[in-house]
């Protein structure tokens, strides 16, 4: 495994420990209750497709419930900087584990679990590897007919996967059994999760399409900010761009430098893609040049608030500032100290890596 393979994997981790520490804690199990009452379920669902299908109805059916659901989602995704389509998964769906579903989320994945069931005359997944190797050692060396056309299908799956057949034998059987990693998500766990951006400033530029075009195939958000310039002269790009990168404070240092130089090279990529020259490199003393490091905090509680902007000051290159929320309430739903702040980084085009 590579050292950023290690890296992320690590950090993954961590993210999943504070997944299982919302889980288990008073507030989600309140909520569970609460909002699976009010669809009139006592329990979660059997899985995310079944899910799926009731929360379509419920958007309909009633939207104001709907909404305050939402809320209530929110709370939790902040308190933890768990995204929010997680939290509302784990809430309606029985033994969540959102470390599966690149896996599930596969076309082939739930069909082959079907008829996997069937072949095998099984009612429904075996809840652990132990009672999984029980069974597999009774059935051995009398294998039904129709599994042995279906094990081409199960080798295929693992092989797209890069796991072995038997892992993959295990995943449609067992159920959240894992054969993937937590290096394999297929949705961002963290809410603070690295977010690279190409910030469009000033003036609005001729190939803003082409820009959110580039983006959208790079896996790169084009953020806009107006102006009431007119001039739409492309000539001086450092003061018309910047990327920007938000970074969880708890990130590893080293995987934000990767993670700052792809965000660095992607943005000159889109640039030179749409026509920008970025050879040159800008002089560290240029003041619109610089680079811009920022502390971004949502609903900081006033005594967390004082503390690091104090800091900020005696750092003296630190700015501090309240990204939406607000810093008055006593009630704030915070898991963490610092769970609800991040650092920003505003760099130019040309900067050196």
């Amino acid at each position: 495994m590579t050292d950023a393979n290690m890296l992320s994997s690590r950090y993954n981790q961590l993210t999943m420990e504070r997944f299982h520490a919302m889980v288990a804690g008073r507030e989600f199990s309140r909520l569970q209750g609460l909002w699976l009452g009010a669809i009139g379920r006592r329990t979660p669902f059997e899985n995310l497709d079944d899910w799926v299908d009731e929360e379509s109805q419920w958007r309909i059916r009633d939207p104001a419930s709907w909404d305050a659901l939402q809320l209530d989602i929110t709370g939790l995704s902040q308190a933890y900087g768990i995204t929010r389509w997680h939290v509302l998964w784990s809430i309606f769906v029985r033994d969540y584990d959102p470390t599966l579903q690149k896996l599930v989320a596969h076309p082939d994945f739930l069909p082959l679990r079907k008829k996997c069931l069937e072949v095998f005359g099984l009612g429904r997944l075996f809840p652990n590897s132990c009672v999984f190797r029980r069974w597999y050692r009774q059935v051995l060396g009398r294998v039904p007919e129709e599994w042995k056309a279906m094990g081409p299908q199960v080798s295929t799956l693992a092989q797209e996967f890069e796991a072995r057949p038997m892992q993959m034998l295990k995943a449609l059987l067992i159920r959240s059994y894992d054969p993937l990693g937590t290096t394999s998500l297929l949705f961002p766990l963290d809410a603070w999760d690295p977010k690279p951006r190409l910030v469009v400033l000033g003036p609005i530029p001729a190939l803003l399409e082409d820009l959110v075009r580039l983006g959208c195939q790079q896996g790169m958000y084009v953020e806009y900010h107006g102006s009431s310039v007119q001039d739409e002269s492309i000539a001086e790009s450092r003061r018309n761009f910047r990327i920007s990168l938000e970074i969880p404070l708890e990130y590893p240092p080293d995987l934000a430098v990767q993670a700052a130089r792809w965000a660095l090279r992607t943005g000159r990529d889109m640039l030179r893609g749409v026509g920008f020259s970025q050879k040159q490199r800008v002089h560290k003393s240029n003041p619109v040049s610089s680079v811009k490091a920022t502390l971004k905090g949502r609903d900081c509680k006033p005594g967390l608030l004082d503390a690091l902007r104090t800091c900020c000051q005696q750092e003296g290159r630190l700015d501090i500032e309240l990204d939406g929320g607000n810093a008055s309430g006593s009630d704030l739903r915070v898991g963490t100290p610092l769970s609800t702040v991040r650092l920003a980084a505003g760099v130019p085009p040309r900067c050196g890596e």
